[in-house]
Order: C-alpha cells, then structure tokens, then sequence
C-alpha cells in the first residue's frame, strides 16, 4: 500500500491496499443449513469494498483483494470498520459481527496486519 499526511494539514491521500483473508469459527445463523458469509468494509461509513459470498461455511477464506483511494481529513475517529454477515435470499442478512482498525494507527504504524476477534 501507499499512502501519506500532508504536511501539518491532518489530510490522508493516497492508495490503501487492503487484503480481507478469513473468519473462523463464525457463529451459524443458519437453521438448516450452515451460513453463508461475506465481509464489508467501510471507511468512516462509506461503504468501499465487499468480499464475495462463501455457501455454507462457518470458516469462510476469502482472499478479496481491493486498492481503495483515500482522501481526506485523518484523526482517531476516522476507523475502517469490517462487518461480516450471512448472507439470506428472503430475509435481511442476519449480522455476525464486526471489527474496526483506527486509520490513524494504521498511518503511524505504515501499514496493518493483525487477527482480530469479531
């Protein structure tokens, strides 16, 4: 990934790689069968990418890969947030679970990997 501040402005620019890898252990809110989950991202409530949908998994591997463009204001409550979901063709898509990263700390730190519990 690539990506700086300008200089005393507090704005974020650049390109954002962000690779969404797995879940496990992911609860079932299935009744008949397993779920089938796919994860969002959102930075500051924008939606900027989605992984693909995984039938029937409670351990699902993604490896969705996206660049996502940043631009803007930078400060500690400015997070990437990931929320996974299983995905129903009558109802709403029943929530998992989430997990958010403060984009700041992704910015000191040049960069982000880590497991995080939902």
């Amino acid at each position: 990934f690539f990506f700086f501040i300008l200089r005393d402005s507090g704005i974020l620019a650049g390109i954002l790689q962000v690779c969404i890898v797995r879940a496990t252990g992911l609860m079932n809110a299935d009744f008949r069968t397993l779920s089938d989950p796919y994860a969002v991202m959102t930075i500051s409530g924008t939606r900027v990418t989605r992984t693909a949908v995984v039938p029937n998994s409670l351990d699902p591997e993604w490896n969705h890969e996206a660049k996502v463009w940043l631009l803007g204001e930078i400060s500690d409550e400015v997070v990437a947030v990931f929320e996974v979901y299983d995905r129903d063709r009558f109802t709403r898509d029943d929530f998992l679970g989430q997990v958010w990263v403060s984009m700041m700390e992704v910015a000191r730190a040049g960069g982000w990997s880590q497991k995080k519990k939902l």
